[in-house]
């Protein structure tokens, strides 16, 4: 998209700040002018006093869509560097580029007056009824020395701003001051119209590094129609898709008609959701050892979605103990099996009704699986770790049981389903053939199940991830007194042997990886997910033609794994991410080699 007209004079500001966030202005060539207040100017002088709020506490006005800030940019520009491994261009993060790109973008005679060690901030409004809608405040080193570092078209009390003057892109800069805070403002009427907010906004307190929070409510408000009508306008396009081969092609990225149903509900969810939210707030942060990345959504007091947020909380994750410690990559996750039972049955209806092709799934078989996972502890994990055979990797998992009979009645259901005409058939147009075996084989009492699915598709069209692909469709999964057991491929017996046996390894949970990922989670952790992407990259055997085991046969092995949780904290569920360093910079190498291939 051109985006010319974008927010660049009087600001790109904050460069790496807004960069970092993604966030952007709206477009338009036209600046609309509000009548500025008359006397807003007057806001030059010193404010009164205003309690410190945590910013992301704020209420925002009806038409501010977004706002946040940083209290000391400078200092993040000065560590992002050190922890991006190369990915981010020095010249992106370095303060002083960064005060004379501002510089340069207001005009200032001197980038001296600008102090980004001091806290800065921004609010984004309505671009439909506001052209310009971004604000920016910035630090300064005084008020007088920001008046004296304007250029000399500057214009004194215009349309009720202190200043204005022409700026990058010959655009109308308005310039007003809280205290010695500079704010600017390519909208005439912004400062006057949001003066008191703005002063909240500059008198909040950050808990660290960057915050921006997005109100759901005033966008849902400004913009519900839109949004109703994108909604309208993808279940329509899903529709054509389906229309265009009703049967859907058997490739992955095909639509049967019957699955249209199916997407559609999602997609209804999906926007309840979103209407029940009350904000999301996004927190980034850079320490001496990586970088945080937080996404927060917010729910409204009292509704479905809140209930459902708090269904989900910390439990426990005990189960990486008993898988390898030398693991490059697990994920795990623990759900009360009765409390979030509703969640789990929707889920479990989607997954089947989609993973057919949108045959009718029978209310028995939904149930069965239902059943399965509240005879569960609710907790699961699965570990990529070195194969038992030596050759490449293997993808194990583990799931608690606390009702092994049960567990096993539902599996035997289960397999009848594979044989029911109309499932066989969803199966069928979609190119696959499913082989499944309630009662395969035993490993002393633990009663293994397999599942073998053949692909019309020939694995060698797949190119060198055809052998991966080819394990990944054959599945053992063991039934013991407490425990579940899965591996993946035609070794998963040996795998199963090995884990049950107490042969494959365990510690995960000691793994300096897990031990940082666990620290780093997310409030109230329910879910983990960690891995080291070169040690993935150089441990898959494709078939023994992995191009990347000889490039990285010397790497060390990683201390530390790129890591995504998610928790919830007072109806609050949180999402993040943790990118150490040693990660920045293995994911910077393992590009460079890519890219060389």
């Amino acid at each position: 998209m051109h985006c010319e007209r974008s927010y660049r004079s009087p600001i790109r500001f904050l460069l790496f700040l807004l960069a970092l966030l993604g966030l952007t202005a709206g477009c338009d060539d036209t600046a609309k002018k509000q009548p500025g207040a008359k006397g807003s100017a007057s806001a030059a002088k010193p404010t009164a006093p205003v309690a410190a709020k945590q910013l992301i506490d704020l209420k925002a006005p009806a038409n501010v869509i977004a706002f946040g800030g940083v209290d000391n940019l400078q200092q993040i520009l000065g560590k992002a560097q050190g922890v991006s491994g190369g990915l981010i261009p020095p010249d992106a993060v370095s303060p002083a580029v960064a005060a004379a790109g501002l510089q340069g973008m207001l005009k200032l005679t001197t980038a001296e007056a600008i102090d980004l060690a001091k806290p800065a901030r921004f609010i984004v409004v309505d671009p439909k009824k506001h052209p310009e809608p971004l604000t920016i405040v910035i630090g300064t080193k005084g008020k007088d020395k920001l008046i004296a570092a304007l250029p000399a078209d500057k214009k004194k009390d215009d349309g009720g701003n202190a200043f204005s003057w022409k700026a990058e892109g010959n655009k109308t800069a308005y310039l007003n001051f809280i205290d010695d805070t500079a704010v600017i403002s390519s909208d005439s009427g912004s400062f006057a119209a949001h003066q008191t907010f703005l002063t909240e906004l500059v008198h909040t307190k950050l808990p660290g590094g960057i915050t921006v929070v997005g109100s759901v409510v005033n966008m849902v408000t400004l913009y519900g129609t839109e949004i109703d009508q994108g909604l309208q306008q993808a279940k329509a396009g899903l529709e054509q898709i389906a229309k265009r081969d009703p049967a859907g092609p058997a490739g992955p990225a095909g639509i049967k008609a019957g699955q249209v149903e199916g997407f559609n509900a999602m997609l209804d969810w999906a926007a309840a959701t979103v209407k029940d939210l009350e904000k999301v707030v996004i927190e980034t942060d850079l320490s001496a050892d990586g970088g945080l990345l937080s996404l927060q959504l917010h729910p409204k007091k009292g509704t479905e979605v809140e209930k459902t947020f708090k269904m989900l909380g910390k439990r426990p994750l005990t189960l990486l103990s008993k898988l390898p410690a030398n693991s490059s990559a697990f994920f795990g996750g623990s759900l009360d099996p009765d409390g979030a039972s509703e969640l789990t049955r929707r889920l479990v209806t989607w997954s089947l009704t989609m993973g057919i092709g949108g045959a009718e799934v029978p209310e028995k078989y939904i149930t069965a699986m239902s059943d399965y996972w509240k005879a569960t502890t609710g907790e699961f994990v699965v570990a990529v770790h070195p194969a038992v055979d030596g050759k490449g990797l293997a993808l194990t998992g583990l799931m608690g049981l606390r009702d092994a009979e049960k567990a096993r009645s539902m599996m035997k259901l289960l397999a009848e389903m594979y044989q029911d005409p109309a499932i066989a058939k969803g199966y069928k147009e979609l190119g696959l053939t499913m082989n499944f075996k309630p009662e395969a084989y035993k490993i002393g009492d633990v009663t293994v199940a397999t599942m073998q699915v053949k692909m019309a598709q020939p694995m060698a069209e797949l190119g060198p991830v055809g052998p991966m692909i080819q394990d990944l469709l054959t599945t053992h999964t063991g039934t013991g007194k407490d425990m579940g057991y899965v591996a993946y491929g035609k070794d998963g017996k040996a795998t199963l042997e090995a884990l049950i046996g107490g042969k494959l390894g365990s510690g995960l949970d000691k793994a300096p990886a897990t031990v940082r990922a666990l620290k780093h989670a997310a409030p109230n952790a329910f879910f983990l997910m960690c891995g080291a992407p070169l040690d993935i990259a150089k441990g898959i055997d494709l078939g023994g033609k992995n191009p990347l085991v000889a490039k990285l046969a010397d790497a060390p092995a990683s201390k530390t794994g790129l890591c995504f949780s998610a928790g919830q904290k007072d109806g609050v569920i949180h999402l993040t991410t943790d990118v150490p360093g040693e990660q920045a910079k293995a994911i910077a190498q393992l590009v460079a080699l890519v890219q060389q291939l």
